[in-house]
């Protein structure tokens, strides 16, 4: 059960933003054109992997590489 504890939460992470990003998109999308909506695609894709890799340096007490 220890998976599904895990799955869950990670669904749970993941359907807000997928809840509320597509009708972001459009906004832009109506107001700037598609090159604001590729921005701030990029902009969201490199915020998450920022999370991410703080997470691990934290989880990892501040090492990249760990065996």
């Amino acid at each position: 059960t220890e998976v599904g504890d895990r799955l869950g939460l990670v669904f749970l992470l993941i359907s807000i933003p997928a809840l509320v990003m597509a009708p972001i998109g459009g906004a832009i999308l109506s107001a700037s054109g598609w090159t604001a909506v590729k921005i701030f695609g990029g902009v969201t894709c490199l915020g998450g992997s920022a999370i991410i890799f703080g997470s691990r340096l934290l989880y990892t007490k501040k090492l990249l590489m760990v065996f």
